[in-house]
């Protein structure tokens, strides 16, 4: 009939829940022996030869072994790492001599990476403009990044409920996991740089370009550095905002030339016949006064008022 056969090492991954590894030892036929299987099993952050309440303590349901060679546990929901387990097979032969077959095999329980999570608010209002201040949820200046305060809050490395600690006083939560929020988004030319949060903190900083209005929105994830092995999410579900600049009325402006062009003469008449000179081929003298406001007259009395000579033919 020959020996029974035990499984080596194998994978599952965490929070597997109850587990089955179907014929995990396998019974010769054709034998009149009789056998009897068991196996006790052990983390290994338990340590070395840990007491049996120990070994049970990190365990839903303690491995067993059916009678048929089916092996079956379920390990605490957060348990990562290996398991080591000891089976044993007693051969009871027909001369009533018995028979040990023992193996040892490591249950490799994978960490599965939980999704972190986080929450905020849908809107951030800002106003266009320059002054050098800053009210809360009003960004008012457009060179200086600012800050609201706690954006983001309920910042988790894991979504659901927080993973308890180990009986030996293992960490198995995912606090120590390095998080990161990813943000985008158009501006649509209303900030003078990019929209940034703070994992730490949940503060969200941004500067206003000088002049823009109007609504933008942007699409915010969580990222933690746990990977996807084994199905693991690393990214939390996205929410979005939208970030919306109101519009300041601008005063009107206008401005004046240092220079104004003033039109020069283009059409001159000696004047009325009655005027000395008057009519057809006389002369005129024309006399050109910078800033004058008051210009003497013509000693003749006649229109154009007096000057000195500028002499032209008519």
């Amino acid at each position: 009939g020959g020996s029974p056969g035990i499984a080596g090492d194998f994978e599952l991954p965490m929070g597997a829940g109850a587990f089955s590894y179907r014929r995990f030892v396998t019974l010769p036929s054709g034998t009149l022996s009789t056998f009897s299987l068991s196996v006790d099993g052990a983390a290994a952050s338990a340590g070395p030869s840990p007491p049996e309440a120990l070994r049970r303590a990190y365990f839903v349901r303690y491995p067993a072994l059916s009678p048929t060679g089916d092996l079956s546990f379920e390990a605490l929901p957060d348990l990562f790492g290996d398991i080591f387990l000891n089976v044993t097979v007693l051969e009871t032969t027909v001369a009533g001599a018995v028979v040990p077959h023992r193996r040892n095999a490591t249950a490799r329980v994978r960490r599965v990476n939980r999704a972190p999570s986080f929450s905020m608010p849908r809107t951030v209002n800002a106003v266009e403009g320059t002054p050098p201040f800053y009210v809360p949820g009003t960004v008012l200046n457009p060179v200086v990044r600012y800050t609201v305060p706690a954006f983001a809050v309920n910042i988790s490395a894991w979504s659901g409920p927080a993973p308890a600690g180990g009986p030996g006083g293992e960490d198995w939560s995912e606090a120590s996991q390095a998080l990161t929020f990813r943000v985008e988004g158009d501006a649509k030319g209303l900030l003078a740089g990019a929209v940034e949060i703070d994992a730490a903190t949940g503060d969200l900083s941004f500067a206003l370009a000088e002049e823009g209005s109007g609504t933008a929105r942007f699409t915010v994830a969580l990222v933690d550095d746990g990977g996807r092995l084994f199905g693991g999410l690393d990214e939390s579900e996205p929410l979005s905002f939208d970030l919306v600049v109101a519009q300041v009325n601008d005063p009107p402006f206008f401005s004046v030339s240092c220079a104004p062009a003033v039109p020069f003469p283009s059409q001159f008449s000696c004047g009325p016949p009655s005027c000395p000179g008057g009519g057809a081929g006389c002369f005129l003298t024309v006399t050109v006064f910078e800033n004058c406001y008051d210009c003497p007259p013509d000693p003749l009395g006649c229109p154009g008022g007096g000057g000195g000579p500028f002499l032209g033919r008519g």
